[in-house]
């Protein structure tokens, strides 16, 4: 990640750096059949079909219960798409570079990664850990960018932040859920090293001692791992290339999983009973996946001049009564829009955690908002509070003042001149400079951004000028509210496969976001866009 830039890695960046720790990639070509659903394009157009096929004679259209019908039988299918190991890890780079240009891109590249993991590490522990951590890691991404408001030229700190006290703790908790007894592994730089010294300890043998066995090994590949540790191994030679490996455990270097994992499986049937296989491996995957993200943070560089204080004890990856382990943002959400109503201490004591989970997230010294009262995501969109956090009040109540809220603040005053072009020129310098840093603060800026194409539409409509808002503002209302869904601000549609109904994922959510947006937009209509 260069170091000129401005804002957060993008989600599309932090999903190759994750990848990459993974260590889903080789050199060796594979073709890897991936089932794909229909796209939206597929499913629009269906759709369309459908409309076609119920209208009748006089423009009207038949009824629901019809429409259902003709998409049930015409809906398109998923299908079978193969594709080259090495094509996706291409689409990872220019990922990386480009962003993922929606939520849906988003949905679809965690199943082809889903399957890479599959094709990979086949149905083991590994793949496991593997999928598990790949979808936490974005989600939990997700959530930090949305509530975390970012000084000027604080991006680095805050990245480096997340990566070291949030998604190593992530791993780490994720690792531990898959055992009722966690072999206790040092929290250090090089955690892979910190796993073969502690299983060593635990099994009873030196390193010494296992690098003699895979001298054994190597000269008498038929005897099983029981015989050859029963056998005397202090008249055995050391294996040069073990002891190569594990010497390079605690040195900044990328290993690769099966090279590790090849030396130290041996300590398998040394074992305690309380330790099973399956959790072995998966602690010393999560190590690797550690150890990787380790060395990337030194490549990021090391944090200076800010408040480091550590959430290794503090953050709440699941209540004591709940086994998910999704962000706490995320459960909220669910919650609160699930058709099964949630028990209100459960919603309460989770909203209390979060709280405090964002006012640490305020305590850090790259923190925009710090002592500000601006409500966190949830509480600006669930609340019945209907304050006013419009941009002249955050710009007094923010020090350092960045550049996106002065575009901001610029298009307010563009539009209180009714020089709507300038205004919609200012709104879209904002926007793209906003993103992935405005933590919180972005919702009001997404809020007044559809608002006001919203209020320009209805203007231009007036005077028959529909064709100017396809052309001027509907490209930034679609450029937010995209950003927004991708990075979780706003509830994701979804389609029924066999009837193409819209589906909202969070629809208690869209609508009050929905009543805000509109509550704004007849503002600008009763005072003249003022």
């Amino acid at each position: 990640m260069p170091l000129t830039i401005q804002h957060m890695p993008t989600l599309g960046y932090f999903n190759k750096i994750i990848c990459d720790c993974l260590g889903l990639w080789s050199s060796e070509t594979k073709d890897i059949i991936f089932n794909v659903p229909a796209t939206e394009n597929e499913r629009r157009k269906a759709l369309g079909e459908a409309f076609d096929s119920i209208r009748k004679n006089d423009g009207l259209y038949g009824s629901l219960d019809e429409l259902i019908s003709v998409t049930t039988k015409t809906s398109p299918k998923q299908k079978e798409v193969i594709k080259k190991s090495l094509t996706i890890q291409k689409y990872t780079n220019y990922l990386s570079k480009e962003d993922f240009s929606s939520y849906d891109e988003f949905v679809e590249f965690k199943k082809y990664i889903d399957i890479t993991i599959t094709d990979k590490y086949e149905d083991t522990p590994t793949a496991t850990i593997a999928s598990e951590v790949y979808s936490l890691s974005l989600l939990y991404y997700r959530e930090f960018i949305r509530e975390h408001a970012i000084k000027p030229e604080t991006q680095l700190e805050s990245y480096l932040f997340f990566v070291k006290n949030i998604l190593v703790k992530m791993i780490m908790t994720s690792a531990d859920s898959f055992s009722m007894r966690p072999m206790h592994i040092n929290k250090d730089k090089w955690p892979l090293r910190s796993f073969v010294d502690t299983t060593a300890n635990l099994c009873g043998v030196s390193l010494h001692k296992l690098h003699k066995f895979h001298e054994v090994r190597l000269n008498d590949p038929g005897s099983s791992d029981e015989e050859i540790w029963n056998s005397d191994l202090k008249l055995q030679g050391v294996n040069t290339k073990s002891k190569q490996v594990i010497d390079r455990l605690n040195k900044k270097n990328k290993i690769k999983w099966d090279t590790f994992y090849h030396e130290i499986k041996p300590l398998i049937s040394l074992l305690p009973e309380e330790v099973d296989e399956t959790y072995f491996t998966i602690k010393a995957y999560s190590a690797f996946l550690i150890h990787n993200i380790n060395i990337h943070a030194d490549e990021i560089g090391s944090l200076t001049k800010t408040n480091t204080f550590s959430l290794q004890e503090d953050y709440l990856f699941a209540l004591p009564d709940d086994t998910s382990f999704l962000p706490m943002s995320d459960k909220i959400d669910l919650y609160l829009n699930c058709t099964q109503p949630t028990m209100k201490s459960v919603i309460h004591r989770s909203m209390e955690n979060f709280d405090d989970f964002v006012n640490r997230l305020r305590a850090l010294d790259s923190s925009l908002i710090n002592e500000s009262d601006f409500p966190n995501t949830l509480k600006f969109l669930y609340s019945k509070n209907n304050r006013d956090y419009s941009v002249d009040i955050l710009q007094k109540n923010i020090g350092e003042v960045p550049l996106w809220i002065n575009e901001w603040a610029s298009a307010k005053r563009s539009m209180s001149l009714d020089n709507m072009d300038s205004a919609l020129d200012h709104f879209k310098k904002s926007l793209e400079a906003s993103k992935y840093i405005a933590g919180s603060l972005f919702i009001v800026l997404y809020i007044e951004i559809c608002a006001f194409c919203k209020y320009q539409y209805k203007e231009l409509k007036k005077r028959n000028e529909e064709h100017l808002f396809d052309r001027f503002y509907e490209c930034l209302g679609e450029d937010a509210s995209k950003y927004a869904v991708l990075l979780g601000y706003c509830p994701s549609c979804s389609r029924d496969p066999e009837t193409l109904i819209p589906i909202i994922t969070a629809p208690i959510k869209n609508k009050l976001l929905i009543n805000r947006i509109d509550s704004m937009a007849k503002l600008y209509s009763k005072n003249g866009s003022t």
